[in-house]
């Protein structure tokens, strides 16, 4: 069990990261005092430093143990229920300290979210079924109910950051239970933590059957470290040991590929 000063947000980044030819991207970091940095990546999009600095602001100097709750509040906000990128932005936000969490308490991500639900994710390349439905953000399972229950679909495909985070994917994962729906867990953004993230969850998820496509070349690659295999060079990935993602980033090769930052609360170095 972490102290409770491992418990309380100190200060969080939102940062502007240039992709080249893929666009950009927002990085979320997040930190507690004690060395540990939660990470999170998120596709850039419209007023994304804004809701981030919003929601954001709502954590610091706060206990975030309560992520249940969190997501209970966000599912409140009315107006924004059918609003991607304020999904997107509660995505990136749980993300991190789901991470951060993780990482202060010494284990992987997958763990501490409550354990694997298999022993190896499998990545070999598969067609995909005729009856697939890509779920941008939760409010559509509103609009699916009749569709799910007609079988019309038996595989559904999401990115965690568009949909809320592990939070998330933990809600739609008891319902593609209930219903035996396969999931497919997608990366947002080809770089270190959101794939890491992608391979977490698989882990963690138990219909997240599908094959996690693994095989592609992570862009940012130097700017990045990771203490976990990331790119597939078989037909399945190792569950991970490091803490959190097991990815932290290389500050002097990501700088030339930042843009904007902006910093909340108390600046502190990581570890």
């Amino acid at each position: 069990m972490a102290s409770s000063e491992g418990l309380v947000v100190k200060g969080m980044a939102i940062r502007l990261l240039d992709l080249g030819a893929a666009g950009s991207a927002v990085l979320l970091e997040a930190w507690n005092g004690t060395g540990a940095r939660g990470l999170a990546v998120a596709r850039a999009g419209p007023e994304a430093f804004q809701r981030l600095q919003a929601m954001a602001g709502g954590v610091l100097d706060q206990p975030f143990l309560a992520g249940e709750s969190r997501w209970r509040r966000h599912l409140g906000e009315q107006p924004w229920l059918d609003d991607p990128g304020y999904w997107r932005a509660v995505g990136a936000l749980e993300a991190a300290l789901a991470d951060l969490q993780a990482r202060a308490s010494g284990m992987p991500l997958w763990r501490w979210l409550g354990g694997a639900a298999r022993r190896t994710v499998a990545t070999a390349r598969a067609d995909p079924p005729a009856a697939i439905v890509v779920l941008e953000h939760p409010r559509p399972w509103t609009l699916l109910a009749d569709s799910i229950l007609a079988r019309e679909f038996q595989l559904i495909a999401v990115d965690p950051i568009e949909w809320g985070g592990p939070e998330g994917v933990r809600r739609l994962d008891a319902i593609a239970r209930a219903f035996q729906l396969e999931l497919a867990l997608l990366e947002g953004v080809p770089v270190a933590p959101a794939r890491a993230l992608a391979i977490h969850l698989s882990f963690t998820t138990s219909m997240a059957t599908w094959p996690l496509d693994a095989s592609r070349p992570l862009l940012l690659e130097d700017a990045f470290v990771s203490a976990d295999r990331l790119v597939a060079k078989d037909s399945g990935l190792p569950v991970p040991i490091a803490s959190g993602l097991g990815v932290t980033i290389a500050e002097d090769r990501l700088a030339p590929h930042t843009g904007e930052r902006v910093v909340l609360g108390r600046e502190i170095s990581p570890a």
